[in-house]
């Protein structure tokens, strides 16, 4: 792996060429790199490491439909906390997989207008949600009917398990 001074010097270009302009000088508005939709990480996962790491919660996250998000600080020296802890060495999140993504925040001194609306979520026509359709139980047993049908796949994929339920699949032909 790459010294982290590169990795650093790599994200900051990365974000130059998305237009925003990373700075050394403290902001109220961060960068996040890799903290975005695009590198699947929810709002609520970055919201808790960002209130974590910079003992605050007094800010506002965007999460444009890109590989960053921005959050703006109503303290500079919240957001100074949080850029220092990120940039002193590689820090991690889960994404919604379950893989270790490394952010690193940056001062920027604006960002496209564009990424700073906030994103209402909207239902598709039709789409209904059932708050606890299933027990607890349920769910658990779900999962092991699953896991006893994976052990009992002979398709054997490399990167991946796939479980098929009604229908058979050719890999050889992918049909």
């Amino acid at each position: 792996m790459a010294p982290f001074r590169k990795v650093l010097s790599r994200a900051r270009a990365r974000l130059a060429g998305f237009g925003l302009e990373p700075r050394d000088t403290p902001t109220h508005f961060i960068a996040i790199f890799n903290g975005g939709v695009l590198n699947n990480i929810s709002q609520n996962i970055l919201q808790t490491f960002i209130s974590k790491i910079s003992k605050s919660s007094n800010f506002q996250l965007f999460m444009p439909k890109k590989s960053y998000a921005i959050a703006k600080f109503e303290s500079i020296e919240n957001a100074t906390n949080f850029v220092e802890f990120t940039q002193k060495s590689e820090n991690t999140i889960l994404d919604s997989k379950s893989r270790q993504i490394s952010v690193i925040g940056f001062f920027i001194t604006n960002a496209p207008q564009e990424d700073l609306e906030i994103l209402k979520f909207e239902k598709p026509n039709g789409f209904q949600l059932f708050d606890n359709f299933i027990s607890d139980e349920e769910e658990e047993i779900l999962i092991k009917l699953v896991k006893m049908r994976l052990l009992d796949t002979n398709g054997e994929l490399r990167n991946r398990a796939v479980v098929h339920f009604g229908h058979e699949f050719d890999y050889t032909t992918n049909r």
